[in-house]
């Protein structure tokens, strides 16, 4: 009886351990990685959309991808040269609204666009050219919906099965999905806005309370930069 008893207990351990884990069982990492692949899945679908006929872009984008190419090639704000050379012609085949002049008698011209989001792209603009600059807006969509989740699960205590439902629902759908593959800062000022979002719900007696805080003063700083419409949000924040 003594070893038939053991054999029992070990064989519903084995069980127990062997049996796939239900959604409540899930770690809250396997929450994360279903919303990260499941957002990305969503917005890749949209990366080469056309924004109208004969363009990828429209409305002011071309302008922050002509500023992004000027920083990643010049180093500089001035897309005069980009204008002349037409380098928008790969991603917007009719003629640009005009949105420069000339500020100088070299001729210098700047995009009346604030420069975080240009800056940003500069890098992803001259490795893979407007899909590489899209791709880079995805990652942010990506990372927006992620941290709504995490945030939810961490600071505010809703089942992860909830958090990742809704972050999902949120990340592939308006505005959300849009901004995630239009040149426009949006996407990118929602992260700063968790980050900052995550700052103010952190305590001073947690450990990483001084992370949080010196990532909060970040956030509020760069936000202006991607659009100065956000400076009402940043000084609230602040």
């Amino acid at each position: 009886p003594t070893r038939r008893k053991a054999l029992n207990a070990l064989w519903s351990k084995i069980k127990s351990q062997s049996a796939a884990p239900t959604p409540s069982q899930l770690p809250i990492r396997s929450w994360l990685l279903i919303v990260a692949v499941a957002v990305l899945l969503a917005n890749l679908a949209g990366l080469n959309a056309r924004a109208t006929y004969g363009a990828r872009v429209s409305g002011d984008e071309p302008q922050y991808l002509l500023t992004a190419t000027s920083i990643g090639e010049d180093g500089d704000l001035n897309i005069a040269d980009e204008l002349a050379e037409e380098r928008f012609r790969t991603y917007h085949r009719a003629d640009l609204n005009g949105q420069t002049f000339s500020l100088d008698p070299q001729g210098t011209q700047v995009s009346p666009h604030d420069p975080g989001l240009p800056a940003l792209l500069a890098v992803p603009m001259r490795l893979g050219g407007w899909r590489g600059a899209k791709a880079a807006l995805i990652a942010f969509g990506v990372a927006c919906a992620v941290g709504t989740a995490w945030i939810a699960i961490r600071k505010l205590g809703v089942a992860p099965s909830v958090a990742a439902t809704s972050s999902i629902a949120a990340g592939c759908s308006l505005p959300l999905a849009a901004y995630s593959t239009q040149v426009y800062p949006e996407i990118v000022a929602a992260c700063l806005l968790l980050v900052i979002v995550g700052a103010l719900l952190t305590p001073a007696s947690d450990d990483a309370f001084q992370w949080w805080f010196w990532a909060g003063v970040l956030a509020v700083t760069l936000m202006p930069w991607l659009s100065i419409k956000y400076l009402p949000v940043a000084a609230a924040a602040g």
